[in-house]
């Protein structure tokens, strides 16, 4: 730890004055003063300013770096999948790459044998998805997912929540082709969280992931 030991000064002649003092110890004066030969940095006069205040003293006022307010995901990139296979046929999540219309791999609720999973959130029936979020600007997020429900009706959604705790179930668009719908996640704070996406209809498919202060999603 460096130790400094600041000296006032009356007036700028004093600022400008006291080249005797040893580089560090002298309080720069109204404006900046120093003496001849010398640099304020952090409202002190050096000879060599420490390399890290050699453009001068930072602005006291000048904002941080913008914290991101959006994040990505591949649906098939999961930190972590539950199976949650109490109930005897239920789907679980399974990557595929079967499908050309999808942007690589994909996830899909397997088989799709009519077997939902409809309690909130499943405990014994499907799996669960999780993915860990970076610590995000605080403020409202949605959940956009690129989706598809190939069977219709009846494979058109899933469970989603926050750090374990269910939100809602989507409505995923019917039919073959892969569609963005957004969804609404809730307020964040600036810290790291957690996404969970649970099987609910078994042909359920997800293909990509996007978390976003924003409600406009993608395409």
């Amino acid at each position: 730890m460096i130790r400094r030991r600041l000296v006032l000064f009356l007036g700028v002649a004093g600022a400008c004055g006291s080249p005797s003092l040893p580089s560090g110890a002298i309080a720069c004066g109204p404006g900046g003063e120093c003496p001849d030969g010398m640099t304020c940095a952090r409202e002190l006069c050096w000879t060599d300013p420490p390399g890290e205040w050699d453009a001068g003293p930072p602005d006291a006022g000048a904002p941080d770096a913008a914290a991101a307010t959006e994040y990505a995901r591949e649906a098939e990139d999961y930190d972590d999948l539950v199976r949650l296979l109490g109930t005897a046929g239920s789907a679980e999540w399974v990557v595929r790459s079967d499908d050309a219309t999808a942007v690589g791999d994909y996830l899909v609720a397997t088989p799709n044998d009519g077997v939902n999973c409809l309690d909130s959130p499943p405990t014994d029936c499907g799996a669960v998805a999780i993915y860990q979020l970076p610590a995000l600007a605080s403020g409202t997020y949605y959940l956009h997912l690129r989706s598809s429900a190939p069977g219709g009706p009846t494979d058109d959604s899933v469970f989603y929540g926050i750090d374990g705790a269910v939100i809602d179930f989507t409505d995923l668009p019917d039919g073959a082709a892969w569609a963005w719908r957004h969804y609404t996640l809730g307020v964040f704070d600036d810290a790291p969280h957690e996404l969970r996406i649970w099987v609910r209809e078994d042909g359920a498919a997800l293909d990509q992931i996007l978390v976003s202060q924003s409600t406009a999603s993608p395409g």
